[in-house]
């Protein structure tokens, strides 16, 4: 089986979000091992929350309202 790749979506509220089961069934048909969360961050704590996720070893995140800014602003490198 392949290493476990963590993944999530961050945002507040994020409860809602049907990201995870969508990502879960598009790895699963391509035999990917991945975990992806819905981790709702505080207001205010986005760029705390986002170093606690790289400490835990999260591959990628997806971000939604309202940290698009907050994640724009604290990115080491953006592409077009």
């Amino acid at each position: 089986m392949k290493k476990l790749t963590k993944l999530g979506v961050v945002g507040n509220p994020v409860a809602h979000s049907y990201s995870p089961a969508i990502h879960e069934l598009f790895a699963k048909q391509f035999g990917d091992n991945i975990s992806y969360e819905k981790i709702e961050i505080p207001m205010g704590e986005f760029e705390s929350a986002i170093g606690d996720l790289i400490d835990e070893e999260y591959f990628g995140i997806n971000v939604t309202i309202p940290f698009k800014v907050d994640a724009y602003r604290c990115s080491t490198k953006c592409s077009s």
